[in-house]
């Protein structure tokens, strides 16, 4: 699942567990951790014209800077 425009909150996430989802995604920036809620998953964006170097530092979370500037879902 992937929320419209990244949007959700517990409720949300309440009706997409009910609803038979087991994974979903937000617009929120990063890596995913162990520990990661399941209905809030982060994303990297990964480009063709992405260096080896870039895609490796992005698979490491060093790219993950935007994080900083946005509220994290799974807060609210």
């Amino acid at each position: 699942m992937a929320y419209p425009y990244g949007a959700s909150n517990q409720r949300v996430r309440q009706a997409t567990a009910e609803a038979g989802f087991q994974l979903a995604a937000c617009t929120l920036a990063g890596i995913n951790h162990p520990q990661r809620d399941r209905l809030v998953l982060c994303r990297t964006e990964i480009l063709s014209g992405d260096h080896r170097r870039v895609f490796s530092q992005k698979l490491e979370g060093n790219w993950d800077w935007y994080r900083w500037r946005q509220q994290d879902p799974a807060r609210t």
